[in-house]
């Protein structure tokens, strides 16, 4: 199975509610200077609000300094709020390419249709993936640029226009053995009854045809 379908696969089994996160570390308590004695270089004193009833102590700079939590803070899970690491892994995905919400909602159907049949993807890099849209395009007569010039107002206008060559299009779709049987190759006069009478019409594409029977 293919990375992309285990992820999809993924989303039924994760769990839908996050663990509670683990305890904050505790910070050791320094002992502070009894009171009285007198305060060396550097001693840290802290005085709390007089609501708190806290007083005011006084501590060694050393002994300040020392505190250091008792544990390591180590998420295990690092992908929270995600409920798995290949739901952060596709979600991150997303984000660094920018697709749109449609974009993502083809994707994930993709995935999902993927997962429940077990499918497995064949595309490694996006190299593979040019390739298949290189050889679709090889199929039929390919784009050319042209530069019309349009007059206007006694000055000429220059456009850029993209289009395939007709004839050799036509002849690309006729010797194709999938397409070729489908063509109606016969002429022939096409009219609808309108209640009263025989109407003739231009039959300009197969559907035009399918509604007039």
């Amino acid at each position: 199975m293919s990375s992309t379908a285990v992820i999809a696969k993924d989303y039924a089994k994760a769990p839908t509610q996050a663990p509670d996160p683990p305890a904050p570390a505790q910070r050791p308590v320094p002992e502070p200077v009894p009171e009285g004695e007198q305060p060396k270089m550097n001693d840290i004193k802290v005085e709390y609000h007089r609501n708190s009833g806290r007083g005011i102590s006084t501590f060694h700079f050393e002994n300040w300094t020392k505190e250091r939590p008792t544990m390591k803070l180590q998420d295990k899970e690092p992908w929270r709020p995600c409920n798995s690491s290949y739901n952060y892994e596709f979600a991150n995905a997303v984000l660094q390419s920018g697709m749109k919400a449609e974009q993502v909602g083809v994707v994930l159907d993709v995935m999902h249709w993927m997962a429940r049949r077990q499918s497995d993807l064949s595309f490694k890099t996006p190299q593979d993936v040019d390739a298949v849209w290189s050889h679709a395009r090889s199929c039929y007569p390919g784009f050319k640029e042209h530069n019309i010039e349009v007059p206007h107002k006694g000055k000429g206008s220059n456009y850029e226009v993209w289009a395939r060559n007709t004839q050799n299009l036509v002849k690309t779709m006729l010797e194709d053995p999938k397409l070729a049987p489908h063509f109606q190759w016969d002429a022939r006069r096409m009219s609808k009854w309108n209640g009263e009478t025989w109407e003739d019409f231009w039959e300009a594409e197969p559907v035009t045809a399918l509604t007039a029977d």
